[in-house]
C-alpha cells in the first residue's frame, strides 16, 4: 500500500472512508502497518469491521433515544388530549346522558359506556399512528438503501405492546370525564339545551 493509493484511485476528492481487506493475513499486523502509515495524518483513524459497527450502532441507540423521549411526550400530550376530548363529549352530551340515566341505564354503565369510547379512540390513534410510522420507517430505508441500510425490520411485539399500552392510556384519561358524567344529575341534565 503506497502513500498516494487513495489519491490514485480517488483524484481530487476528499476521502471519507477506506475499506482495506486484509486476505487473511494476521489482522493485528496488518492493523498496526495502516496506523504507522497513517500516523502521518491525524484526522485518519484505523478500525476494525466490528469496532466500525459498533460506533455506527450507538449513534443509531442515541437517536432511538431521542425519538422514545419525543414518544413519551406525545403520550402524554395524547393522554390530555384524550381526556379533553372526552370532557368536551361529555359536556354536549349532557342531555343525552340524562335520557340514558332517566330510563334506566346505570352510574357504572354510563362510566363503562364513556371508558369503552375512549379505549377505542386511543386504540385507534395508536394503531393509526404506527401504521403512518411503519410507511414513514419505509419511505426512510428506501431512500437510505445506498447508504447501507438496506433493511426494515418492524418489531411487532412492541407494537402489540404498544397497541395495549394505547388502550390503557385511554382507559386512565377516561376515569375523570367517566366519573363527571355518572355523578350528573338526572334532572338537571334532561333540561339542558
Amino acid at each position: 500500500m503506497g502513500d498516494k493509493t487513495g489519491q490514485t484511485y480517488i483524484p481530487g476528492e476528499v476521502l471519507n472512508f477506506l475499506y482495506i481487506k486484509s486476505d487473511g493475513k494476521d489482522e493485528k499486523a496488518f492493523l498496526k502497518a495502516a496506523e504507522s502509515r497513517l500516523a502521518k495524518y491525524p484526522a485518519a483513524e484505523v478500525k476494525t469491521k466490528d469496532t466500525f459497527a459498533k460506533e455506527q450502532l450507538g449513534q443509531l441507540r442515541q437517536i432511538l433515544s431521542i425519538i422514545t423521549a419525543l414518544l413519551l411526550l406525545a403520550i402524554i400530550i395524547a393522554i390530555l388530549g384524550i381526556a379533553n376530548t372526552l370532557r368536551l363529549s361529555v359536556f354536549e352530551r349532557i342531555r343525552e346522558i340524562g335520557l340514558l340515566r332517566a330510563i334506566g341505564m346505570s352510574r357504572d354503565q354510563i362510566r363503562a359506556c364513556i371508558r369503552w369510547e375512549a379505549i377505542v379512540v386511543a386504540t385507534l390513534g395508536a394503531f393509526l399512528g404506527m401504521a403512518i410510522g411503519t410507511l414513514f420507517g419505509s419511505a426512510i430505508v428506501h431512500v437510505l438503501r445506498d447508504g447501507g441500510i438496506v433493511k426494515l425490520q418492524l418489531p411487532f411485539g412492541q407494537l402489540i405492546g404498544l397497541t395495549l399500552c394505547g388502550s390503557i392510556v385511554g382507559l386512565y384519561a377516561a376515569r375523570k370525564p367517566a366519573s363527571d358524567a355518572a355523578k350528573m344529575n338526572i334532572l338537571k341534565a334532561i333540561a339542558t339545551e
